[in-house]
């Protein structure tokens, strides 16, 4: 369904669909959903995934793209989903609504 989701069974779905692992959903129709353990991690989740479907398109326009295993996928976590990480999306995204704003003075 393209449309956004509104009712609890949507809901129940979605939650079933990001499993226990999973930090975000392309939504068909409709754009990407994200989790975090708190709104700096989510926000760093946004910035990802958006990040990696825009690589993962440029790939499959390229040919088939190879996977990452999941020890792969699991080592790049750990080592780049940090808290770090984090603050720096959080503290760029500050920056980018400053100048925003400073626009509309």
């Amino acid at each position: 369904d393209a449309s956004m989701i509104t009712t609890e069974e949507q809901g129940r779905e979605m939650a079933l669909a990001l499993g226990t692992t999973a930090k975000g959903l392309l939504l068909r129709g409709h754009g990407i959903v994200v989790i975090g353990e708190s709104v700096r991690e989510a926000l760093a989740n946004s910035f990802g995934i958006e990040d990696n479907a825009h690589k993962l398109f440029l790939a499959s326009v390229m040919g088939t793209p190879k996977q990452l295993r999941a020890d792969e996928m699991d080592r790049l976590l750990r080592i780049t989903f940090t808290p770090l990480l984090f603050d720096h999306f959080w503290n760029y995204q500050k920056r980018l609504d400053r100048m925003e704003e400073r626009k509309g003075d």
